[in-house]
C-alpha cells in the first residue's frame, strides 16, 4: 500500500467510525472544559493551578490509553473484517490497557535517558565552543534525532493491538518494521502531520473569525468545541491510515520471510 493510499483510507474508515469520533470528542470536551479555568495566563505562575493542571494531564493520558486500545481495535476489526463492534469498544480497551501503558512507560524512561545523555553532551561541547553556529547545529540535531524516534516509535502499540506481544516484544518488532521501511513510514508520517495542519488551521481561521466578536469565555467554549472535533477526526484519520499501512507492511514482511524460511 502507497502512502497517499493510506492517507485516502484513513478518511474513507472515519467514516464508518463516527461512534469512535464521538466517544474521543467527549472525551477531549470534558478534559477540556476541566483545564480551561487554568488556561489562561493568569495561572501561569500560580502553583497550585500547576499542581492541578499536572494531575488532570496524567489522568487524561491514563484514559487516553483504554480509548486508544477501544478504537485502534474497531480500526483492526474494520480493515480485517469489514466491520466493527461498538460493544467491543470498552472490553478491548481493558484487554490491551496494561500492554499499552508498560509499553508508554518504557518508552518514556527511553526518552528521559535520551535526554540525560543529550543534555550532557550538548553542555561538554558547549562548554568548548559556545557560539551561534554550534547552539544552532546542537538544536538541528536534536530535532533529527527526536524525529527520528517518533517515526521508529510509530508501529510497537499496532503490533500489540495485532498480536499477542508483550511490550518489549512489540517494541522490538515495531522499531525493526519502521527501520526496515523508515522513509515510507516517514512519508506517510508528513503527509498525515500536513494534512492534519491544513485542516486544523482551516477551521480554526473560521471558528476565529466567528467567534472573534462573542465574550472572551463564550468564543473559548466555542473553539474549545470546535478543536475536539477536528482532534477527534484528525486521530481516527491518522490510526485509520498507520492502522492499514501497518498491515500492509506486516503482511509482505510474512510473504517475504515464508519462502525464504521454506
Amino acid at each position: 500500500m502507497g502512502v497517499l493510499n493510506a492517507v485516502g483510507k484513513g478518511f474513507s474508515l472515519s467514516r464508518k467510525l463516527l461512534s469512535i469520533i464521538g466517544i474521543f470528542f467527549v472525551f477531549n470536551l470534558i478534559i477540556g472544559l476541566i483545564m480551561l479555568p487554568f488556561a489562561g495566563p493568569e495561572s501561569a505562575n500560580d502553583p497550585q493551578a500547576q499542581a492541578v493542571s499536572f494531575l488532570i494531564g496524567i489522568l487524561s493520558i491514563l484514559i487516553f490509553i483504554f480509548l486508544q486500545g477501544g478504537a485502534l481495535s474497531a480500526v483492526r476489526d474494520l480493515i480485517k473484517k469489514n466491520a466493527c463492534n461498538l460493544a467491543d469498544f470498552a472490553a478491548n480497551g481493558k484487554k490491551f490497557y496494561v500492554k499499552i501503558l508498560l509499553l508508554f512507560l518504557i518508552i518514556l524512561a527511553i526518552s528521559i535517558i535520551a535526554i540525560i545523555i543529550a543534555a550532557l553532551i550538548s553542555s561538554g561541547i558547549l562548554a568548548v565552543a559556545n557560539n551561534t553556529l554550534m547552539r544552532s547545529l546542537i538544536t538541528a540535531i536534536i530535532v533529527l534525532l527526536a524525529l527520528f524516534a517518533v517515526v521508529i516509535l510509530i508501529y510497537p502499540i499496532y503490533v500489540i493491538v495485532n498480536g499477542e506481544e508483550g511490550p518489549i516484544q512489540a517494541l522490538k518488532n515495531g522499531v525493526t518494521l519502521s527501520l526496515n521501511n523508515f522513509w515510507k513510514t516517514f512519508g506517510l508520517f508528513v503527509v498525515l502531520l500536513v494534512v492534519s495542519f491544513i485542516i486544523a488551521f482551516l477551521v480554526g481561521v473560521v471558528a476565529a473569525i466567528i467567534t472573534g466578536a462573542l465574550p472572551l469565555m463564550l468564543g473559548r467554549v466555542i473553539m474549545l468545541v470546535v478543536n475536539s472535533v477536528v482532534q477527534s477526526y484528525l486521530a481516527i484519520v491518522m490510526m485509520g491510515a498507520f492502522m492499514s499501512f501497518y498491515l500492509g507492511l506486516a503482511s509482505k514482511g510474512s510473504q517475504e520471510q515464508g519462502p525464504a524460511s521454506a
